[in-house]
């Protein structure tokens, strides 16, 4: 892979994520309460929070989805903006 071919997807993967929570957990979610018309932003907020809990805070501001991803790449996280 080229240097640029290796920048143009981390730049995709930064636009479109593809983490567990983007492909898996948001969408259960949306489906989870989209027969509840009644507070759905909320409904949706307490679906995320079951799905996937809060982990423990890191000081990088990445998820540890995300830090796992750039393990596995062997790439070191850019300073979250």
């Amino acid at each position: 892979m080229t240097q640029a071919e290796a920048d143009s997807w981390r730049e995709f993967y930064n636009q479109f994520p593809f983490d567990d929570f983007h492909r898996y957990l948001r969408p259960a979610a949306l489906a989870a309460t989209a027969q509840n018309s009644k507070n759905r932003g909320e409904a949706i907020k307490a679906a995320l929070e079951w799905l996937q809990p809060k982990s423990s805070p890191n000081s990088t501001g990445w998820s540890d989805a995300e830090l796992r991803s750039f393990a596995a790449h062997g790439v070191t996280p850019p300073p979250r903006k």
